[in-house]
């Protein structure tokens, strides 16, 4: 469904994975940070995995890959396979989708790095 979905099981499951590797890159970054340093603003540096884990987490739960949407193709196949979205319209709507997992996963990476930025330790 144009702007809805654009990716099919094995695509799903490869977001799936980049989450947990994003997330498992944070939370070992976030305790080296704190348990090693004593630089608050080096925790800063938590925005690059809890968005890339903002991003992957959306693109698995909403069955979106923002990739595929900026480009207009799409992938309900085997891994490494993919269509392309031939109308201009929806091809419009998949890169407005695209646009708006980006921002909202960002949006998620500052809000996990200013929890964990703002933790009393």
């Amino acid at each position: 469904i144009t702007g809805t979905c654009n990716i099919g099981p094995a695509e799903i499951r490869k977001r799936r994975t980049s989450a947990f590797v994003a997330l498992g890159l944070l939370l070992v970054m976030a305790a080296i940070l704190i348990l090693f340093t004593n630089q608050k603003p080096l925790r800063f540096l938590l925005i690059f995995p809890a968005a890339a884990f903002g991003v992957s987490a959306l693109q698995w739960l909403l069955k979106f890959c923002v990739f595929f949407g900026l480009k207009g193709i799409l992938n309900f196949g085997d891994l490494g396979t993919t269509d392309t979205v031939e109308q201009k319209e929806f091809r419009r709507k998949d890169l407005a989708k695209a646009r708006l997992l980006i921002a909202l996963g960002i949006l998620i990476g500052i809000g996990i790095t200013a929890g964990i930025y703002f933790l009393p330790i």
